[in-house]
């Protein structure tokens, strides 16, 4: 699953069971992902029932879907887990997502990776998915803004490079 209109958008139990070899993770059930902000509509949405938005700003809404925003304190730095406004953060997110949810969810911040990058490893620790696999989930996140960054500027010189010349012009 890939989508440049919700940036490092991936189905985690796919992902999972990609790096074991093996089904251990149901897949289609949680996904992690950047903002939802981009796309038009629904239907660009992977098949998930809830939204939770670890960002500030408010999501667009999309009929049927449950959104939910449980934003982190961003003059925090969220990585550090040990501090117990973030701890009670994600204790928030986790009992959300225990208590009032409908499945599949999406989880998300802005670029699908730090908010995100913290709150998935604790859901992953909570399942009792090895460290080992649960940071390869994570470095994922570089592959995937990487390639995005290659194709975005792949279109970049094309569009700034004169065709017979070939000289940039920026």
């Amino acid at each position: 699953m890939s989508s440049l209109l919700i940036p490092n958008l991936r189905d985690v139990g796919e992902t999972v069971n990609l790096i074991v070899g093996d089904e251990i993770l149901k897949e289609g059930y949680l996904f992690r992902g950047g903002t939802v902000n981009n796309i038009f509509g629904v239907h660009e949405l992977p098949p998930v029932r809830s939204i939770i938005n670890l960002r500030r700003g408010k999501d667009q809404e999309f009929d049927g879907i449950n959104n939910i925003q449980i934003p982190s304190k961003d003059h925090l730095e969220n990585y550090e887990t040990s501090n117990k406004l973030i701890k009670k953060w994600i204790k928030r997110i986790l009992r959300v997502m225990t208590d009032s949810l409908e499945w599949p969810i999406l989880v998300h911040c802005s670029a699908g990776k730090d908010r995100t990058g913290v709150i998935t490893p604790c859901i992953l620790k909570a399942l009792d998915i090895p460290e080992s696999v649960i940071i390869e989930e994570y470095l994922q996140s570089a592959v995937v803004l990487l390639n995005t960054v290659t194709k975005s500027k792949t279109i970049l010189k094309a569009r700034f490079t004169t065709p017979l010349m070939g000289k940039k012009i920026v």
